[in-house]
This record gives structure tokens, C-alpha cells and sequence, in this order.
């Protein structure tokens, strides 16, 4: 099955010149200003769209379509009609609209609540995809983690005799004398 080409300017020009026409004559026939048939025969692509070109192509004789007008799959699956390209168009924004809607919501950060000392509800901004902030559950630290949580316990009391009344805070230390 033979593709239809995207149209190029100098195609309009050289139709122009066979048909014996100048850029003035052209733009006469067609209804259109010398100035819109001097651009679109500079145009690397027309637009078959455009009103200019519409009228330009009209008055040589010449019937342009777009390449994407084809009702046709690119491997020959069926013909489509203009409402199923348009249901399936339509389905495949709102699959990405709701895509980027889920990823928004994971990202969005609601009032922590948890209660604090004083008895009040926490008013910091909870963690991206959390009920909690950093303070109250949201974020655990990575490095205690790791660890886990040695670092913050304290490590037994040495017997006496040997820095007595020293406590070290961190596991792998050794009291001091």
C-alpha cells in the first residue's frame, strides 16, 4: 500500500511554474495575498489544513492529504473509523491523567496529627506518601537503622574499679580510663 508523502513547498512552486503561473497569478486565482504563496512555496512542509493552502492547491488542480489521514494501521491490522481513533484517544489520556494523578498523590503531603508532649496535635507536614512527619514515624534514619538502633542504647556498665560511673553511649567504644 503506497503512503501518501507530506507535501513540501517547492512541490507548490514547481506545480505553480507547469501550470505557467506566477506567484502574483497564483495568488489571484487562489484569493489568497502574494506574500502567503511566496511563504508556503518556501515552506519546507505544507500544511493541508491551513485556508491558504487549501486555496493554493485548489486552484492548481492539485488534492493534498495529510500523511496521518490514512484510516489504515501502519501494518495493515484494519481500517479504523474516525470514533474508534477517537474512543481510543480518548482512552489513552485518561489512563495518563490518572497515571499522573497516582503519582501526585504519592507525593502529597497531609497534616502529621500525631499527639504531642503537650497534648496538642502536630501540625508538621507529613513525609511524601505518609500519614507521619520525620518526627512522629514518617522517615526512619538510615544510619540507625543500619545499626539496628545500637548507637543510641547505652552499653553495660563497666565493672568498678575500671572508669566507674563512665557510661559510653555508643556500642563499639571502649570506656576511657
Amino acid at each position: 500500500m503506497k503512503q501518501p508523502h507530506e507535501p513540501k513547498g517547492a512541490e507548490l512552486a514547481a506545480r505553480g511554474k507547469a501550470a505557467g503561473l506566477t506567484q502574483r497569478q497564483l495568488a489571484e486565482t487562489a484569493g489568497v495575498g502574494r506574500t502567503a504563496v511566496q511563504y508556503w512555496e518556501a515552506a519546507p512542509h505544507l500544511d493541508p489544513r491551513g485556508w491558504a493552502v487549501v486555496r493554493m492547491t485548489e486552484a492548481l488542480g492539485w488534492a493534498v492529504r495529510l500523511a496521518s489521514e490514512t484510516t489504515t494501521h501502519p501494518r495493515g491490522d484494519g481500517v479504523l473509523s474516525l470514533a474508534e481513533r477517537m474512543d481510543a484517544l480518548a482512552a489513552a489520556q485518561l489512563a495518563a491523567f490518572k497515571d499522573r494523578e497516582a503519582q501526585r498523590a504519592a507525593r502529597r503531603r497531609i497534616r502529621c496529627g500525631a499527639k504531642t508532649r503537650k497534648g496538642t496535635s502536630c501540625r508538621n507536614k507529613s513525609e511524601p506518601g505518609k500519614r507521619r512527619c520525620k518526627f512522629h514515624g514518617g522517615a526512619v534514619h538510615r544510619s540507625a537503622h543500619a545499626r539496628g538502633h545500637r548507637a543510641y542504647s547505652p552499653s553495660p556498665a563497666p565493672p568498678l574499679g575500671q572508669g566507674a560511673g563512665q557510661v559510653s553511649f555508643r556500642a563499639d567504644r571502649q570506656p576511657g580510663p
